[in-house]
């Protein structure tokens, strides 16, 4: 446990120093709030319009239209944007092969792999 929060902390150090975490970063927030805002503006023109329809006014909710969407596109997002972060930070660590001198026996590939996810998920929380 004591190895993988070593690694945990490695990598989130050098996710934080790399160009490359701040552009995917980027890319992110920006779809997200580009879809947020559009679901936003649905929802606002969608409100305008409930007083004409008398049964609308009843099922027009915020959290059903707007909110429930955007996480459920955020989920998507994520689902592609994780794998590509940890798989950058597997190819540098291979790249670079660091750990075999800093430890022990114990040291496998699935400990790094799983550290490296981790940070990911970490990283964007």
């Amino acid at each position: 446990m004591k190895q993988s929060l070593w690694i945990a902390k490695r990598e989130l150090n050098a996710f934080f120093q790399s160009p490359i975490f701040y552009v995917v970063t980027t890319v992110f927030l920006a779809l997200y709030s580009w879809m947020f805002y559009s679901l936003l503006a649905l929802f606002g023109a969608q409100s305008f319009q409930a007083p004409q329809f008398q049964q609308m006014g009843q099922i027009l909710n915020v959290n059903q239209f707007v909110i429930e969407p955007s996480l459920a596109n955020m989920s998507v997002i994520l689902l592609f944007i994780i794998p590509l972060i940890t798989m950058r930070a597997l190819a540098e660590e291979k790249r670079t092969r660091p750990f075999p001198f800093f430890c022990p026996r114990r040291y496998t590939c699935a400990r790094s792999s799983r550290a490296s996810f981790w940070d990911a998920c970490a990283s964007l929380q």
